[in-house]
C-alpha cells in the first residue's frame, strides 16, 4: 500500500467507519465489541485499499467505507468469511449457530440463585484433570524411592484393595504385622507429601460433590412439589 493510500485509510476512511459504528450501524455478535469491529473494518478496507491499486483502479474514502461496512454487516470478518463455520459471525447471523458462554447460568426455573449451575460444569469430564494427574505422578516417583520392593508391592496392593488377611497369607506374616506395614508407610508417605495426602487421594473433588448435590437437591424439590407438602430435602455438604 502506499503512503498516500495509507494517509487516506487513517484520516478519511477510519473516521467514517468509527462514527458509523457508533451509531450502531453494525450488529456485534457474540463477544465481539466495538474496537474488535473497527480494528476487522481497518484491516478489510486495507485489504480493498491495496487491490485497488494493484488494479490500477481508484475508489474513494466513502466507497471503501461503504463496502467495508457492508461486508461487517453481512457477517463477513477479515480472518473469515465463511458461512458454514459455527464460530463465524456469519453463521451466527444466518441462525446456523449459537455461541453460549461456558460461565453463563442455564435457564432453569429455581429459586435459589445462588446454586445456578453453568454449562461449564455440565460439560465437565468426570474423569481426572491430567494437569494434577501428571503432577501427582512426579510426586509419587519420588516417593517410591523411599521405600523397598517389599514396601511398593504392599502400597500398591493396599491401593487395589487388597483384603488385610490376604496380604498377611501373601507375605506370610500375621494381619497385626501388616497392619504395623502400612503405618509406617502411612507415616513416611504425610512426612514427604504432607499430612493431608491419604485423605486427598480419596476425596470428592469439589466441583463433582457440587453437581451431585445440586441435582440431589432439586430432585428432591420436584418430589416435594409432587407431593404437595411433602418433607423438605436437606442440601448434601
Amino acid at each position: 500500500m502506499s503512503p498516500r493510500a495509507g494517509e487516506m485509510l487513517l484520516r478519511e476512511v477510519r473516521p467514517i467507519v468509527r462514527a458509523s459504528l457508533a451509531r450502531g450501524a453494525v450488529k456485534t455478535v457474540g463477544a465481539e465489541d466495538l474496537e474488535e469491529l473497527e480494528a476487522d473494518a481497518m484491516a478489510q478496507a486495507a485489504n480493498m485499499i491495496e487491490s485497488a491499486e494493484t488494479a490500477g483502479k481508484t475508489v474513494s474514502a466513502s466507497s471503501v467505507a461503504f463496502y467495508t461496512l457492508q461486508a461487517l454487516r453481512s457477517g463477513r470478518r477479515f480472518g473469515c468469511a465463511s458461512r458454514t463455520d459455527a464460530m463465524s459471525p456469519a453463521a451466527q447471523l444466518d441462525g446456523r449457530s449459537v455461541l453460549v458462554s461456558m460461565d453463563e447460568p442455564l435457564c432453569v426455573s429455581d429459586d435459589d440463585d445462588d446454586d445456578e449451575i453453568t454449562l461449564h460444569q455440565c460439560l465437565a469430564s468426570s474423569g481426572e484433570d491430567p494437569a494434577q494427574a501428571s503432577a501427582r505422578e512426579l510426586d509419587w516417583d519420588g516417593v517410591f524411592a523411599a521405600f523397598d520392593a517389599g514396601e511398593r508391592d504392599l502400597l500398591l496392593k493396599t491401593a487395589a484393595g487388597t483384603p488385610g488377611i490376604d496380604l498377611a497369607l501373601r507375605y506370610h506374616v500375621t494381619p497385626a504385622r501388616v497392619t504395623q506395614r502400612k503405618r509406617r508407610i502411612g507415616e513416611t508417605l504425610k512426612s514427604a507429601m504432607g499430612p493431608e495426602v491419604l485423605a486427598d487421594c480419596v476425596r470428592e473433588p469439589i466441583w463433582e460433590g457440587y453437581m451431585r448435590a445440586y441435582r440431589e437437591k432439586r430432585a428432591c424439590r420436584y418430589s416435594t412439589e409432587k407431593s404437595k407438602g411433602g418433607k423438605s430435602c436437606r442440601k448434601s455438604s
